[in-house]
């Protein structure tokens, strides 16, 4: 045991795990790992577990670059963890971090715990407290993507995935061409279904990110993120037709739309456990 604490919010953990690939440092929630540093040399600048290159944070960022011919792009990233996003940054680019826990922050700047901030972003811009309230901190108009990571946990923040919340993230996306990515990895609910809903509320497509597998690849620490891109359909088609981690996607019928007034976990548990929302085969151009 590297460090334990509990915040405001959660028991937390860092342990230090030896396996085949070397020295691993892994942070906890609880139980649930929320992020993996391979503490090897050459390594330590390589995201693995979610963030993995190649995987669904990774294609979406590439795929964001591309649609706006190769260059830098402005990021909002809802949820820290240990920051091995920083390291999915390209020069000129301006990103935006927000986290509720002043311990999260704590954990990733202590690089004996984990590096990558200092490796990739030692200046990286964290705003601590509330993202949806935050938020109004980053200029209207000003991001070409908002990524949501905060459903992971075994607590969902349900403000964070309403029709209210999609109102505000908009607001600070450059145009009506940016996008929400909401990373819906979650073991209990179907998050995914819940994102999915709240775009057909604001008029717009979306599309289920990553290999569909609740296992990672073989030989890698990817294929473990799947998420749900929001945004308008011209611009998804646009982005989707050569990659084979976007797929069409039917949300659950168990699943109603989520506003500040109503949500329901337990029928995002059930659509988790029926299994019943639809991944149809890769988005074609």
């Amino acid at each position: 045991m590297l460090f334990k604490d509990r915040s405001f919010f959660s028991t937390m953990s860092v342990v230090s795990v030896v396996t085949e690939a070397g020295l691993e440092h892994r942070f906890l929630h609880g139980d649930t790992v929320h992020g993996v540093q391979l503490r090897e040399a050459g390594q330590l600048s390589e995201p693995q577990a979610y963030y993995a290159r190649g995987d669904a944070f990774d294609v979406v960022l590439q795929s964001v670059r591309g649609r706006l011919g190769g260059g830098p792009i402005d990021v909002s990233m809802i949820g820290l963890g240990i920051a091995a996003t920083t390291c999915l940054e390209q020069p000129g680019e301006d990103w935006t971090y927000f986290e509720i826990d002043p311990k999260v922050v704590e954990i990733a700047r202590r690089p004996e715990l984990f590096s990558f901030v200092r490796t990739c972003s030692p200046d990286a811009r964290i705003l601590v407290g509330d993202a949806r309230q935050r938020m109004t901190d980053v200029p209207a108009a000003s991001q070409d993507i908002v990524m949501v990571d905060a459903f992971s946990s075994n607590a969902i923040p349900v403000h964070l995935v309403t029709a209210e919340a999609l109102s505000v993230y908009r607001s600070r996306l450059r145009s009506e061409d940016g996008l929400v990515f909401y990373h819906t990895s979650n073991r209990f609910a179907d998050v995914a279904s819940v994102a999915a809903r709240a775009a057909e509320d604001a008029g717009l497509s979306y599309r289920f990110v990553g290999h569909g597998a609740d296992t990672p690849r073989d030989g890698t620490y990817g294929g473990e993120a799947k998420g749900v891109l929001v945004g308008r359909e011209a611009v998804l088609a646009q982005m989707d037709g050569p990659n084979d981690l976007y797929h069409h996607f039917t949300p659950s019928p168990s699943v109603r739309l989520w506003t500040d007034d109503y949500s329901s976990i337990i029928r995002a548990m059930r659509a988790k456990r029926l299994n019943d929302a639809v991944i149809g085969d890769s988005a074609a151009p």
